[in-house]
């Protein structure tokens, strides 16, 4: 029996800036089209308040999530790519400093060792 694991994929994790809300929910609703309008109300009615950083962009390709990455400064701050699947913060996950990508597994960075949705 063999198993088959799909190449990694990216999220893209942010805070709010403060001031930047029409501008967060016009790059939110680009990122996330399923969101409400009172979702996107919802998740930028407190721009720059509330510093727990927050999912942007689900499931894109490296090259999209670096790309995605400079789109989003400005109106976010602390911008992380993380492998999808893991959370930004979580204790067991690892960092790349080479990437600035956390991920989790025991095979190492996913870019470094190919292993990603370009």
């Amino acid at each position: 029996m063999s198993f088959v694991e799909d190449p990694i994929d990216f999220d893209l994790w942010g805070v709010m800036a403060r001031d930047c809300g029409e501008k967060a929910r016009e790059l939110l609703h680009a990122t996330r089209p399923t969101m409400t309008r009172f979702e996107l109300l919802q998740a930028t009615a407190v721009a720059g308040a509330d510093t727990r950083l927050q999912l942007l962009i689900e499931r894109v390709g490296w090259a999209a999530a670096q790309s995605w990455a400079k789109k989003l400064e400005g109106p976010f701050s602390a911008i992380r790519i993380v492998a999808h699947g893991e959370q930004p913060g979580w204790p067991k996950a690892q960092h790349c400093e080479i990437h600035a990508l956390q991920y989790g597994g025991c095979l190492g960075c996913p870019v470094c060792c190919g292993f990603f949705l370009a």
